[in-house]
């Protein structure tokens, strides 16, 4: 049965690497465990070359498999194969590496199951070495290597893709589900907007969760989808075509939640420009009041009562002004569009 494990090193700065040399480094840190024996050509871009686990590293590993006891051992003996056999293995320069894998098939399939099993835990191991020989070579920073960056499987990378797609869909559900929630609550909470410009201090609190909703959930998580995304399969999709679906799915995730973050912020300035002519109404108004009592007091009554209806006009001006300054309609709008688009990409 012949199958394939691939991995893939993150990495915003990561462009470009000089296979040949990464592999030479690799070998001298961990000879102990790897053998690694370079193809002719001996190629910067494009590698080539021979992989087996050492003698020593064989030993080892079945040392531990008999302290597990001896059930797990037997299981270890019975796919020995796996660990002294030589493996085909490429690396490309824009951070892939893949690895043919054999596994005989007169096995069974529990042995099967079993040898895939091990070789992904132990080729993951590989992969996370060399990921870290490549972090000190490149001096990247520091990026946690995951097993989400690997795939063993018959389909290779077509299947390492599928598992990317996967996991942005489920991430972007997840996420929309939470947001579409939010912003019901919201909405709820907001209740009638005719007289927002009275009521607007009353619903601040639920104004500003969803702001603290758009800093850690809407902004960092685009902010994720580009660096643990984006900038990856950008790169590997020159590798490997059947990259450019996740890639396509984690664009249009962006897109998606920028536009989302372009309303939750039309939505505060709504907020800020209604909370701001608000106070300057009660301000204007006030001071009118206070005015308008003082005059009152020191003018003779006839000079006074006119002052007054003067005042009591400006007064009435100022609050009809103020009840026909209101951004609720467009507050309401603005999160019915929201609403809408969320619960359309769940």
């Amino acid at each position: 049965m012949e199958t394939q494990f691939v991995a893939v090193f993150p990495g915003v700065f990561l462009q470009s690497i000089d296979c040949s040399k990464v592999l030479e480094v690799f070998q001298q840190i961990h000879k102990d465990k790897y053998v690694i024996k370079l193809r002719q050509p001996v190629n910067w871009k494009e590698q080539s070359f021979l992989f087996e686990f050492s003698k020593n590293f064989i030993k080892e590993a079945y040392t531990g498999y008999r302290q597990k006891g001896e059930r797990e051992f037997e299981r270890a003996k019975s796919i020995e194969l796996i660990f002294i056999q030589s493996y085909e293995a490429k690396l490309i320069h824009v951070g892939v590496i893949y690895i043919r894998v054999s596994i005989p098939d007169e096995w069974d399939n529990f042995r099967k199951q079993l040898a895939e099993n091990e070789l992904r835990f132990q080729f993951y191991h590989v992969a996370k070495n060399l990921f870290n020989v490549l972090q000190q070579l490149e001096k990247l920073e520091l990026t946690e290597f995951k097993k989400f960056y690997t795939y063993l499987g018959v389909d290779g990378m077509e299947g390492l893709a599928r598992k990317f797609t996967r996991e942005l869909k489920q991430s972007f559900a997840e996420n929309l589900i939470r947001f579409h929630d939010l912003l019901e609550r919201f909405r709820q909470s907001l209740g009638t907007t005719k007289l927002f410009q009275l009521t607007i201090l009353q619903k601040h609190k639920a104004f500003k969760c969803l702001m603290e909703f758009r800093s850690k959930r809407i902004d960092e998580y685009k902010v994720l989808i580009e660096r643990e995304f984006i900038s990856l399969l950008r790169r590997i999709s020159t590798a490997d075509n059947s990259i450019h679906i996740p890639l396509n799915l984690a664009e249009e995730g962006l897109m998606l939640y920028q536009k989302f973050g372009d309303g939750l912020e039309r939505l505060r300035e709504l907020f800020s420009s209604q909370l701001e002519i608000s106070s300057t109404f009660f301000e204007v108004i006030g001071l009118t009041i206070t005015l308008s009592g003082i005059a009152f007091s020191i003018l003779p009554p006839a000079s006074s009562t006119t002052l007054v209806l003067l005042v009591s006009i400006v007064f009435l001006w100022e609050l009809v002004s103020l009840f026909n300054y209101s951004m609720g309609s467009m507050v309401e709008r603005e999160m019915q569009s929201l609403i809408s688009q969320s619960k359309v990409y769940r």
